[in-house]
């Protein structure tokens, strides 16, 4: 088992946003986390990261408890790609990958570092970009250059907050199709994601999440009409097309 999440519990000044949060993700596992805003996604990803600290509960890494990790070794094993990445200082694509080298090396970094960024790069389609500053690329590409960071850090667990929420269509799709690829062996990934068909077009397994609380938990089969009335509050037809599921939204219900 990659990752365990235990009874976590957190609030915020007294408010409870998570309630015994229970999953488990397994190697080579996508895990789709799903519900609408402010059901406790970014707050459950940044609690699994330690950038929160729960109030009650574990988050189990290889059996380790992240209580007992400092941040740089929580960063050896997890890369975590935030919603809105918040530095905006000039910054080279090159410059930007390679801080995901900083749990591994120390400030000068070192020939093998470089490297890896270099084949990073190549493998995701952003050699050519490697000079240019990170905040003058496309919405799509700069996804990519900081997904890429946390490629960087050769992670055995990558945390994605809405990876594909500011994309058009087809960065949506190179984006997951990337994320899909780095997952196919060793590497599992948890992402909250908004979009439900992509979702089950990515994902291995899905979480609905309501409150800070999980609704259902499983495969494809908790993709259904029912789960996305209570979660969403919305009306959907699903239909099978090429081994997924399609949701079609209809209408929202009305309330009284």
């Amino acid at each position: 088992m990659k990752l365990q999440v235990k009874d976590i519990k957190f609030s915020y000044n007294s408010k409870s946003i998570l309630n015994k949060v229970n999953f488990k993700v397994k190697k080579g596992e996508i895990v789709g986390i799903l519900g609408p805003n402010g059901s406790g996604k970014t707050t459950l990803l940044k609690c699994i990261n330690k950038n929160l600290k729960i109030d009650y509960g574990s988050v189990y890494i290889q059996k380790q408890d992240i209580k007992n990790l400092k941040q740089k070794q929580i960063a050896e094993k997890m890369g975590y790609v935030p919603q809105e990445d918040a530095n905006n200082f000039p910054s080279t694509v090159f410059d930007t990958v390679l801080m995901g080298r900083r749990p591994h090396s120390t400030w000068r970094p070192s020939t093998k570092d470089k490297e890896i960024v270099t084949n990073i790069l190549e493998k995701i389609d952003l050699k050519d970009q490697a000079t240019r500053d990170i905040n003058e690329l496309s919405g799509g590409q700069r996804q990519k250059a900081l997904i890429a960071r946390a490629l960087a850090q050769q992670p055995e667990i990558l945390i994605f907050d809405e990876p594909t929420s500011s994309l058009d269509v087809k960065h949506q799709l190179e984006v997951l199709d990337l994320i899909k690829k780095e997952t196919k062996t060793d590497v599992s990934a948890i992402m909250a994601i908004h979009d439900i068909n992509l979702a089950s077009k990515y994902c291995d397994k899905f979480i609905f999440l309501k409150d800070g609380e999980i609704l259902d938990a499983g495969g494809t089969e908790v993709i259904n009409q029912e789960n996305i009335r209570k979660v969403y509050g919305v009306e959907a037809e699903i239909k099978k097309f090429d081994n997924q599921k399609l949701i079609i939204l209809k209408n929202s219900l009305q309330k009284n």
